[in-house]
């Protein structure tokens, strides 16, 4: 199962952004993990909006942190400050 809409802006988003950009991909990567996990379990209960504003900050943060912490990532890793409070 998967958010039609969501995959679709998640590519449109994603086409915005230079390839250069690592911290940014991978941040619209994770946000996309989150929202496409919060929308499946909305749709199947027959909800069909998901106002950004329900999400905790923390649990993207988190998230990020956890992909950036990937073998492939050690150097970004190495840059990376976390700043969230």
């Amino acid at each position: 199962m998967q958010s039609i809409q969501l995959s679709k802006k998640w590519d449109e988003v994603e086409n915005k952004l230079s390839e250069d950009d690592k911290f940014g991909n991978l941040m619209v990567w994770t946000m996309f993990q989150i929202f496409h996990k919060i929308a499946i379990k909305k749709i199947k209960q027959n909800i069909f909006t998901l106002n950004p504003l329900e999400v905790d900050k923390t649990i993207i943060e988190k998230k990020y942190f956890k992909n950036l912490s990937n073998e492939s990532w050690e150097k970004e890793l190495a840059e990376y400050e976390r700043t969230l409070q």
